[in-house]
């Protein structure tokens, strides 16, 4: 997702050195990323690899697993099925 649309309509047409982020690149999702952004070359992009995805890692890493933090006691509880 964009900031805004006006940041993915210039980081999409201009270099990313033009957007004040040197040594940055566009990521396949259309952010510039690396050098001074901050982010990580796979922004954007879910558990599952797709841009703007909705896919979550669940408390044990596992991506759209069935584990989650129990509240009372603060530990990972599920179970596979």
């Amino acid at each position: 997702m964009c900031y805004t649309v006006l940041y993915c309509t210039l980081a999409l047409l201009l270099d990313c050195s033009l957007l004040g982020y040197s040594k940055a690149v566009i990521n396949d999702c259309g952010y510039c990323v690396g050098g001074n952004t901050g982010l990580e070359i796979n922004f954007g992009k879910d558990c599952k690899g797709l841009c703007d995805g909705h896919a979550k890692l669940d408390c044990r890493q596992i991506c759209e697993g069935p584990f989650f933090k129990d509240e009372c006691t603060n530990q990972c509880v599920g179970k596979m099925t």
